[in-house]
């Protein structure tokens, strides 16, 4: 491998891919991950059906921060020597992606939770924006959650989102400009992609991620994926129309009007992380801390 992890050389990286080809722990449509015999590190091995589309721009390896995922090691590499195979190395995480939890749960009760993971995956956003990286595909699915009681085989639940930590994943990827999950995609990408501006597109399905939050599913993911697609490219921007019921409040309403604004004149992740949405101590709860509890409700555009 071309590079590998602080103190990990690449002999034992190579014997570490081997064995970790046995030990398959997750599998989605572009990739699969293995996690490694070394403490703490998975691989992450796109398929070769995804080819471009799966693969992380050069450009993204090694960032470090809180909030996204760091790949420190690419390499083309296969176990039998002859052919070309995409690997990346990763820190493994065990509390599992938000959709996992949105599917199990149904949606996040506590709005103190919402407003706190809604400013963790904004603030993972900006690091990204500001290195010139657009996420291109952000979505629950693509949000890691691991919280301080987190152990192996654990079960994150409500009271886990209060401390927990969302770290961004399959963010930057070669091809993120033209692709995307279609009920997260922003009208201007659903017309054009090549047109549309990448940063603009992320704030867009930063909104739509809140309201899976809130929801426990994205509006017209109940659709079919063309469908979905026509729907949000015909999208009138003064027909948007949404309730966020009594357990919200002024401020949530508001930051939703900011993401579905039109391309132009949408802020900027900067933008938003300013407003009053995240000045309130929700924001930060202790365990201890009272809870707004959400009300039940059906939030769509």
């Amino acid at each position: 491998m071309q590079c590998a992890p602080s103190g990990i050389d690449s002999p034992t990286m190579h014997t570490a891919f081997a064995n970790a080809m046995s030990n398959l722990v997750g599998q989605g449509a572009e990739a699969h991950i293995y996690l490694c015999d070394l403490s703490g590190l998975a691989f992450k091995v796109p398929s070769r059906r995804a080819g471009l589309t799966a693969c992380i721009s050069s450009g993204c390896l090694g960032l470090q921060h809180p909030n996204i995922l760091c790949y420190t090691a690419l390499d083309g590499y296969s176990g039998d020597g002859r052919s070309h195979q995409w690997v990346y190395c990763m820190p493994y995480h065990i509390g599992g992606c938000l959709q996992t939890f949105l599917d199990r749960e149904g949606c996040i009760q506590h709005m103190g939770a919402v407003r706190r993971l809604v400013k963790q995956m904004l603030v993972g956003l900006h690091f990204l924006h500001a290195h010139g990286i657009a996420h291109g595909d952000l979505k629950p699915a693509n949000m890691l959650l691991e919280a301080r009681t987190t152990r192996t085989g654990d079960t994150l639940g409500h009271s886990d989102l209060l401390d927990a930590v969302v770290v961004l994943i399959d963010y930057g990827g070669a091809a993120s400009d033209l692709i995307g999950t279609p009920a997260f995609l922003s009208p201007e990408k659903a017309q054009n992609a090549m047109r549309a501006v990448p940063s603009k597109s992320d704030v867009w399905a930063a909104g739509i991620t809140t309201l899976s939050m809130l929801n426990g599913r994205a509006p017209r993911s109940h659709m079919e994926p063309c469908s979905i697609i026509f729907h949000i490219a015909c999208l009138q921007y003064d027909h948007i129309r949404f309730d966020v019921g009594n357990g919200a409040d002024e401020a949530l309403h508001t930051f939703l009007l900011q993401c579905f604004t039109p391309e132009a004149s949408r802020p900027s992740v900067a933008d938003l992380l300013d407003t009053d949405m995240f000045v309130s101590d929700d924001c930060c709860l202790s365990d201890n801390a009272p809870l707004r509890i959400v009300a039940p409700t059906l939030l769509e555009i």
